[in-house]
């Protein structure tokens, strides 16, 4: 995927999300827009599940006709909310043997041929540029919630922390990151990451990511 494709998806997504509007996503103490999506109880929504650098998936939701029309041309009428429950990234359990590959790719910082983590990155930068496209198409009706793997820079705090299951796949992707596209697209990536919603609330219904270990309030969660 080219750089500057790339680039232009992380400005659009990053301009939408911070001019949301503020009956969407009620204002934090900043004036920021906040944790909670509240989103319209008059329009169906359609709720997906972990991506895991499934493109091919999301673009299966999106042709699937809802009896009505397909899923994408709901949204582009605003008949239809779509919410991806997070985790755009990384391969997991279908991916387990290429991950083991990566590692040992991963010896040099990715500085030397990487063809099986090259692979792995291909995925995941095919499936959260075409999220961050769709956000950008559809700012009103389509939303994806912050998961787990939503830690570009594999961080311990504000809430994040590092991910490793078969290997060490969260320090894998922000290295290849900055060895592919720097550390300007890192940065970009990682405030895409932190201005995104974490719970959903709709008619009758409220999602997330994961539950959380506590109550939270309607203010703290802003």
């Amino acid at each position: 995927m080219e750089h500057r494709r790339i680039q232009a998806a992380l400005s659009e997504v990053q301009a939408v999300l911070d001019a949301e509007d503020r009956w969407l996503r009620p204002r934090d103490s900043k004036n920021r827009p906040g944790g909670i999506l509240l989103l319209k109880e008059d329009v169906p929504c359609l709720v997906v599940p972990d991506l895991h650098g499934r493109a091919d998936f999301l673009k299966a939701v999106l042709a699937w006709n809802t009896g009505e029309g397909s899923v994408q041309a709901r949204l582009a009428e605003g008949k239809l909310q779509l919410v991806c429950l997070g985790d755009g990234m990384h391969s997991e359990l279908r991916g387990r043997g290429r991950w083991l590959e990566a590692f040992k790719e991963f010896e040099t910082q990715f500085t030397e041929a990487s063809p099986h983590m090259d692979q792995e990155m291909g995925e995941n930068l095919d499936t959260m540029v075409l999220v961050m496209e769709l956000k950008g198409r559809f700012p009103g009706f389509f939303h994806f919630l912050k998961g787990n793997h939503e830690n570009v820079t594999d961080e311990t705090g504000r809430g994040n922390h590092p991910f490793a299951k078969f290997v060490l796949e969260g320090a894998m992707s922000k290295a290849w990151i900055l060895q592919n596209l720097g550390q300007t697209v890192l940065d970009q990536w990682d405030r895409f990451e932190r201005s995104l919603p974490l719970l959903a609330r709709g008619r009758h219904f409220v999602v997330s990511h994961a539950r959380p270990k506590t109550a939270y309030s309607f203010e703290r969660l802003i």
